[in-house]
């Protein structure tokens, strides 16, 4: 059985204290894998990671096309590995390989989305009509 790690700031790493606990297929209790169990300090280090990656990271300094292209290539990515999500996703959640198939597709498709509105808006906020 395979043993995840918690990711932050770039880094795959241990949960502090290192502890994990098994995360169960709910159809059968049969355990898939071994999960982290965060503490409130490995949350706010994830927390620090993020506020300086957006902050200082190169994200921000991106154009629309280079986010464009970086979004597009995981959507990419997530079409070629459709079936691993779905089986992935049934086996965490219990849910039918129908339903969790088609909230992989659904999830490629918002992803593909969001990667050709970063191109059409670049870096330039919009206003949206009824939105305050």
């Amino acid at each position: 059985m395979d043993t995840y790690q918690l990711y932050i700031g770039g880094k795959f790493v241990d949960a502090e204290g290192g502890v994990t606990k098994p995360t169960r297929n709910p159809y059968n209790g049969e355990p898939i894998a071994n999960i982290p169990v965060a503490s409130v300090a490995d949350a706010e280090a994830a927390i620090a990671a993020a506020r300086e990656a957006f902050d200082n990271g190169p994200w921000p300094h991106m154009s629309g096309e280079e986010r464009s292209e970086i979004i597009c290539t995981l959507s990419a990515k997530m079409k070629e590995r459709m079936k691993d999500l779905a089986r992935l996703e049934s086996l965490d959640s219990g849910g039918t390989i129908a339903k969790t198939g088609a909230d992989a597709f659904l999830g490629q498709r918002q992803m593909n989305y969001f990667g050709t509105m970063a191109k059409k808006f670049n870096s330039e906020p919009k206003e949206i009509e009824g939105m305050s």
